[in-house]
């Protein structure tokens, strides 16, 4: 299949509601669930064996081969052979296949414009439905699709300064927020997108409208990365990014000798509420013990040692990894996260290289907030898939500076 029309099918598939998954057996079947399974094999081919690779992006893939490997045998030990390899396997295809499509379909600049393109359709068809739910209360492709299918949905989500939160075809509208949060800086600067207003803007309110704090933040982190960029540029200051590292280190170190309780400090200013706040720092008070007690294979979809009165949630995506497949899984997405990042930052001829770099620096931190699954899970391999094609100036070549 030609590989900018499999990307089409993939993101349609992945926009589309969850009532429009099926169960067969004890598998559930999403659409996209059935399109990186059907092309899963190929994918392997055509890019894990694939002789025309770098050095890094060798250790990227292999990297991501071994996080995604891991959750199954992680799996095996704590659930059993038969329920580790069903739950283990399709978590493999899920983010290591979303990771190799992104790998396969986007190979240039002129492949990323034509993904944007694809996501700016995506998200101007999102647009009018998620201000309706805001206003309304009345979710229409969720509920359309609940009809459809014969199902229900069922909204339980508090709304918040008197707004309701949209999920639009999404999940949870954490999903809508991060997923909006992501395209928004990407839309501003390219210039295949005429509109450096409507696309762009059109991006934001979708991450607003999920009134998340976790798409907020990014957005947040977003704008003070812009600005720091912009600050040492202006004044011609080398090593920004590390002086960045060695600023927020010393940051937290300060806090730490104000504050009993630093992480609660920080939770407290950048949730919507101080209980949002006070139950994460328990969260990650109680999910680090546990992988402290648990730290080679975790505890995989076991139960979590907590206080009664506690909810198993945990919105913390990267303490979650570790908390069910262990640190070796948890270190070898972040060490990849890392080789991606500071390749991507030695290719200066792109400024979708640094916007690549700073959204992917949000996403990172929104992880510690929020917790990726279903969608959000598949788009975040598929993002990092996304940044090898930022690696080398002759890629960025194929296609006109930004």
């Amino acid at each position: 299949m030609n590989p900018r029309m499999l990307l089409s099918i993939f993101f349609i598939c992945f926009l589309l509601p969850p009532e429009l998954s099926f169960n067969l057996g004890s598998m559930r079947l999403s659409p996209y669930r059935i399109v990186l399974i059907l092309s899963f094999f190929k994918l392997i081919n055509e890019v894990l064996f694939s002789p025309d690779k770098s050095k890094q992006e060798r250790v990227v893939d292999f990297l991501i081969l071994f996080h995604c490997s891991w959750s199954i045998i992680s799996l095996m030990i704590n659930e059993g052979v038969g329920k580790g390899i069903e739950s283990g396997g399709i978590f493999f295809v899920e983010t290591l296949g979303s990771y190799l499509l992104a790998r396969y379909t986007i190979k240039n600049l002129k492949d990323f414009e034509y993904f944007l393109k694809i996501a700016m359709i995506s998200c101007l068809f999102i647009f009018p439905f998620a201000f309706y739910e805001m206003v309304t209360g009345t979710h229409v492709i969720r509920e359309s699709a609940s009809l459809l299918t014969g199902g229900y949905f069922f909204n339980n989500i508090e709304p918040r300064m008197g707004l309701t939160r949209a999920y639009a075809n999404f999940e949870h509208p954490i999903l809508l927020g991060v997923f909006g949060s992501t395209l928004f800086l990407f839309f501003y600067f390219s210039k295949s997108i005429e509109s450096k207003y409507i696309v762009p803007g059109t991006a934001l309110f979708l991450t607003f409208s999920s009134l998340s704090s976790g798409g907020i933040l990014a957005v947040v982190i977003q704008g003070a990365l812009l600005i720091w960029d912009k600050v040492f540029n202006t004044f011609k200051i080398d090593n920004k990014w590390q002086k960045l590292v060695i600023l927020m280190a010393s940051g937290y170190l300060l806090l730490s000798l104000v504050s009993q309780s630093p992480l609660k400090l920080i939770l407290s200013r950048i949730t919507f509420s101080q209980q949002t706040a006070y139950f994460r720092t328990l969260i990650f008070e109680f999910g680090s013990a546990e992988v402290v007690r648990n730290p080679i294979f975790g505890i995989g979809f076991s139960d979590w040692i907590r206080p009664l009165w506690m909810p198993p949630s945990v919105d913390n995506f990267w303490l979650l990894t570790a908390m069910r497949f262990g640190l070796p899984s948890l270190l070898s997405i972040i060490a990849a996260i890392f080789i991606v990042s500071s390749q991507v930052l030695k290719n200066k001829r792109h400024k979708f290289s640094l916007i690549y770099f700073i959204v992917l620096c949000s996403l990172v931190f929104a992880g510690c907030t929020v917790h990726f699954w279903n969608q959000l899970l598949i788009y975040f391999y598929f993002f990092l898939g996304i940044g090898i094609s930022f690696f080398t100036t002759e890629r960025t070549e194929l296609n006109e500076k930004v």
